[in-house]
């Protein structure tokens, strides 16, 4: 019996030092752990930079692709390369003041989204959506409206009647006004028969939440319900907004606009009522810099009467681009009236929608571009080049002597100046 006992006492001696020896392994495998995170510290170069300049490389790889919530994205992925390259991205809010969203996204993103905001610390934030919207994410990102400086709206192609859209529930959502919201985009289709679009109130709704807009584009196919809207919408802030290609709407959205501040205007050719520019432009009197006027060719061009009329109350305006076809009195007005039709312009660009250009088209352009020589430093006129036709040779010559005197000049298609050339 007492063999027994002593046994067992010797099995109880070699567990206790058995796990004894398993304390002293795990202290030695964690303090290899240590001296290798040391090691690598060392023999790592972004590790041994200061704080501000490692966090700076990390900044500057966000441009490598847009910043998603994934481990296989930036900045995500640098969080698992190392201790030492976490702690500098963790240590990084501007590294997180940026997120792109696609719905639709899992449960789980919800606390990913609130710990990579959380990162992003008192930072400004800019946030894309696209796809089918989540109200629980936007509840998340509402919670974090006063960062909310750009915001990019992607609505899609195609979306389906009745699920709504994400001009719809922003507008609709948002707990309040977005005070710091600079930059606004807009994108997005209406299905493919044309049969709805999206409302023009929610649209003007978005952007009476945003005061202090300094950038906005509105790029959807349609626009529609303004009707009825009678309240002005004044953005004292607003230095440069965009209308889509296509952008339309029933009664026109400049109708209830006023932009004292304006520097630059992009507008479709087609849908702009130019009663309605023409009232925008003395309500709100803009030091407007930079006007384009459509993209692409339309098959019915811009009445000339009527904007020269909005032009003459653009006196600050330095370049003026214009798609159209009857272009030939924007010449004649730049001739005849040098001190009263945009005196400031410096550059000129005209896409031309032609099969065809006659002798005295050129003589008109080379009279107004010799009659502005001393203010215009650039001139473009494109044509496409299955209508192009050349031009006469003395006209060519007559571009030269103006080349000569200082103006940058370009005639002929997309593919080639035929004055360089």
């Amino acid at each position: 019996m007492s063999v027994a006992k002593d046994l067992e006492a010797c099995i109880e001696k070699i567990s206790a030092d058995i796990e004894l020896q398993k304390e002293v392994l795990k202290k030695l495998e964690l303090s290899k752990i240590l001296v290798q995170r040391q090691l690598n510290a060392v023999r790592d170069p972004v590790a041994r930079l200061p704080l501000e300049i490692s966090s700076e490389i990390f900044i500057q790889s966000l441009s490598l692709a847009r910043p998603e919530l994934g481990s296989q994205n930036i900045p995500m992925l640098l969080l698992n390369v190392c201790n030492a390259w976490a702690n500098i991205a963790i240590s990084t809010p501007r590294l997180w003041a940026a997120i792109h969203i696609d719905f639709p996204r899992a449960e789980s993103f919800k606390q990913g989204l609130e710990a990579w905001l959380r990162r992003a610390g008192n930072c400004p934030l800019s946030i894309s959506l696209s796809g089918t919207f989540d109200p629980g994410v936007g509840g998340i990102i509402w919670r974090h409206v006063k960062r909310l400086k750009h915001l990019e709206v992607d609505l899609g192609e195609d979306p389906e009647p009745g699920n709504g859209n994400l001009i719809e529930i922003l507008a609709g959502t948002s707990p309040g006004p977005l005070p710091f919201l600079e930059t606004l985009v807009i994108h997005g289709l209406t299905n493919q028969d044309g049969s709805w679009g999206y409302s023009g109130p929610k649209i003007l709704g978005l952007l009476r939440l945003a005061p202090n807009l300094v950038e906005c584009m509105i790029d959807v196919d349609t626009v529609f319900d303004l009707l009825g809207t009678s309240e002005q919408l004044v953005l004292p802030c607003l230095r440069r907004l965009t209308l889509g290609d296509d952008f339309y709407a029933d009664d026109e959205i400049f109708k209830y606009l006023s932009l004292p501040n304006l520097q630059t205007l992009h507008l479709p050719m087609q849908e702009v009522r130019h009663d309605d520019m023409i009232e925008f432009l003395q309500r709100s009197s803009p030091p407007l810099q930079d006007l384009i006027i459509g993209r692409g060719c339309r098959p019915s061009p811009i009445p000339f009467t009527r904007l020269q009329q909005s032009l003459r109350l653009v006196p600050t305006l330095t370049q003026l681009e214009i798609w159209g076809s009857k272009v030939e009195g924007i010449f004649s007005a730049l001739a005849e009236y040098p001190t009263h039709i945009i005196p400031n312009l410096r550059s000129l660009t005209i896409y031309l929608c032609l099969d065809s250009l006659s002798p005295e088209f050129w003589t008109t352009v080379l009279r107004a571009l010799s009659v502005r020589r001393s203010q215009l430093t650039y001139f473009k006129i494109v044509q496409q080049r299955s209508w192009f036709k050349e031009i006469d040779p003395e006209v060519c010559a007559a571009f030269g002597r103006l080349e000569v005197d200082g103006m940058q000049i370009y005639v002929g298609t997309d593919e080639r100046n035929i004055i360089s050339a």
